[in-house]
């Protein structure tokens, strides 16, 4: 090995890890048990067989060829799936295995004859020719994306490229100095606060041509090692930086037998992990249950959404309409009558937000549930702020608030959770809230795996590739759809234009029978 003071390093041990696998492949026998010998300090340690570093070592390696299976137009080669049908059938990833066998994504049909392989493939019996189409064109282009996203991604060049190189992006500092930490505890988060300055030997920046702004995720690390912990800018000037982490590192601070102080590198790293939650929400799209058979209708089958008529009288029985603009009421009185969903497109954003604001309360009056749900945190916590002024305060804001403001940060799942003493506790508050609020990246929270909602209110919605939207209507009855079709969701449109499908859901399902539009100039009432 590599001369070193750090024994036992992680990228060491999944290092022998992998010679468990080459050499049990080789010599035919379950190798479990290795050797790693540093020159530095002289150390011999033993490395055993551990599935934590195997696991996704291997998965690494089936993504890796996926993606440039899928590039080159081939066949993916998989192993052969294993023969305890008990056990897929519990699996989390059974449906997606049986889009691959069912949609030629892998070797030929006739490959595959064990038990396991033919339960696997009678699992999406119930799907048409197009559904299963649809869901194989969504499977390739997630696939892509994610390999996309992951060249993009600036999270290796902290092992690849140098710190001073990094710097010159905007989105790296370099000689960073300790300067003073101090404990925080507000409403349910707490950390500490470290203060980080310029050193002043370092050649100059200007700290506001950074990419680096308050609430940004960064790494902090040192020549030698990387990642010595992640955090969130609190505060940025010239030339100091101020992050919000969990602990103080001891790297931080000098050594008492050193002269030096500890130079830092903070980068702000982007990663695509959020992409992988798209497998998730078309693996629930698959599912035979009526939810997902519900949404197919729509989506896949395009079948169109109805309207039936409702009296006036039960509509003003929920609230006056005469404080809304036409178009306002517009929304208010269709998003009520549809049976399925509407879109909405043109809005500036004041009227936006009285009209997001005005629905809500409408439908709260109704005695209805509500999933807000944004592209962005900003967007979400802008939203939930004007409700808060209206007196609409019974909501969760599920993440952490991007604006810094008592209300929103009151009402945080965290500051939530904080004050409940079990779990029935638990259990009653997010189910009896009405309206939650997150974003279309966050789906992953355990509410949205139990809850059910009445409507969800999407904004921002043509920023979001389309199968973020499938995850928030799987859990909806309906769907009121707020954005511009003329934005795109940031994403490499080749994907999808390659696999020919609608990069936005507007574009998939957007009609002038199911969208209210506002005029792109108003004048006088809209």
């Amino acid at each position: 090995m590599d001369p070193t003071n750090h024994v036992g390093k992680p990228d060491h041990v999944a290092q022998v890890q992998l010679y468990f696998l080459l050499m049990s492949e080789r010599y035919k026998s379950n190798i479990t048990n290795g050797l790693l010998y540093y020159l530095k300090p002289d150390t011999l340690v033993e490395s055993k067989y551990e599935r934590k570093f195997l696991q996704p070592l291997i998965v690494a390696r089936n993504r890796i060829v996926t993606s440039q299976k899928i590039l080159n137009g081939e066949f993916i080669n998989l192993p052969r799936a294993i023969m305890n049908p008990r056990i897929c059938e519990n699996c989390e990833h059974r449906l997606t295995c049986s889009l691959l066998i069912r949609t030629r994504l892998v070797e030929s049909l006739d490959e595959y004859r064990n038990t396991t392989e033919e339960y696997l493939k009678k699992g999406l019996n119930h799907l048409s020719k197009k559904e299963l189409e649809f869901l194989k064109a969504w499977f390739v282009v997630i696939t892509l994306e994610t390999e996309l996203l992951e060249k993009k991604s600036n999270v290796k060049t902290l092992w690849t490229v140098p710190e001073h190189e990094r710097e010159k992006t905007g989105r790296c500092i370099t000689n960073m100095g300790f300067n003073s930490a101090m404990d925080y505890h507000t409403h349910g988060y707490e950390g500490v606060l470290v203060s980080f300055s310029r050193v002043s030997l370092a050649p100059e920046i200007d700290f506001d041509k950074l990419e680096i702004q308050p609430q940004d995720f960064v790494v902090v690390s040192t020549a030698k090692d990387i990642c010595l912990t992640y955090a969130f800018v609190e505060s940025i000037c010239q030339p100091s930086i101020i992050l919000r982490m969990e602990r103080v590192n001891s790297q931080f601070t000098a050594n008492p037998d050193s002269r030096t102080i500890p130079l830092m590198t903070i980068d702000k790293v982007q990663s695509s992990s959020a992409t992988n939650a798209h497998f998730g929400y078309l693996q629930a799209l698959m599912a035979d249950n009526h939810s997902a058979s519900r949404l197919r209708k729509y989506i896949i089958l395009r079948e169109a959404p109805l309207y039936p008529s409702i009296s006036a009288d039960s509509v003003l029985a929920h609230g006056p309409l005469k404080k809304y603009r036409r178009k306002q009421r517009e929304v208010i009185v269709m998003a009520i009558r549809t049976d399925s969903y509407l879109f909405v497109q043109g809005m500036t954003e004041d009227v936006k937000l009285n009209t997001i604001v005005g629905l809500i309360s409408f439908l709260m009056s109704m005695k209805k549930t509500v999933l807000l749900a944004t592209y962005s945190g900003t967007a979400l916590d802008n939203i939930l702020m004007a409700c808060f002024n209206e007196n609409l305060s019974n909501f969760i804001r599920i993440g952490e608030p991007k604006i810094r403001n008592f209300a929103l940060l009151q009402r945080s799942d965290k500051t939530k959770v904080s004050t409940v003493e079990n779990v029935d506790q638990l259990t009653t508050l997010f189910d009896e809230t009405p309206i939650i609020g997150t974003t279309l990246m966050s789906l992953k929270h355990e509410v949205f795996r139990v809850r059910k909602f009445d409507y969800l209110i999407a904004d921002e919605a043509s920023q979001v590739l389309t199968t973020a939207m499938f995850g928030a209507m799987l859990i909806t009855q309906k769907h009121v759809i707020i954005g511009n079709p003329e934005q795109h969701p940031f994403h490499s449109m080749s994907t999808t234009k390659a696999m020919n499908v609608d990069d936005n859901i507007f574009t998939m399902l957007a009609t002038e029978k199911n969208t209210v539009i506002f005029p792109s100039e108003p004048s006088g009432k809209i």
